[in-house]
């Protein structure tokens, strides 16, 4: 049995396994979250179209708030620099901390006869923003699925300059 060894001298082979390395990496996951985000706003569309809303009194919603301290590595959070956390300086270990504020908006209303709780989004405003902007905002729509009242959109468009 005669064996025949051929070597490969071409860079085809490499250039694609980067080239898919990359895109499974890197742009493979930023397109499912653009096309998540299309999917929804046609969501939101069909939903506000759909006519069926419920006007709200903001004064009349809650605002349910919380704060919490995010805590960064300055140079990554990787399992490579835990592990050799005792070969680095104190200045390469410092951490960078951020305080975020979350909030959503709550409200009790009634839908076709019964009472129903809507909740917005989660939005990263703090509490006393909202205060600022219902005095200027005093009213917006719940938009409601005819087929299934748990799908609704709480409209908060006049927030987006705030996020």
């Amino acid at each position: 049995m005669i064996i025949i060894i051929k070597t490969y001298n071409s860079l085809i082979i490499p250039i694609l396994i980067l080239f898919l390395f990359v895109f499974f990496a890197f742009v493979l996951p930023f397109s499912l979250k653009k096309i998540k985000q299309q999917k929804e706003n046609k969501r939101i569309r069909k939903l506000k179209n759909s006519n069926n809303k419920i006007l709200v009194d903001l004064s009349e919603c809650e605002v349910l708030s919380n704060s919490f301290l995010d805590e960064k590595m300055r140079y990554g959070n990787s399992p490579v620099l835990k592990m050799l956390e005792h070969k680095f300086t104190e200045e390469l270990l410092q951490s960078k901390s951020q305080e975020i504020d979350i909030s959503i908006i709550y409200f009790e209303g009634i839908y076709k006869g019964k009472d129903k709780i809507f909740y917005s989004e989660v939005l990263y405003i703090n509490y006393q923003s909202f205060a600022f902007l219902f005095e200027k905002h005093k009213q917006t729509y719940i938009y409601i699925d005819n087929k299934n009242p748990d799908k609704y959109y709480f409209d908060l468009d006049f927030l987006e300059n705030c996020i």
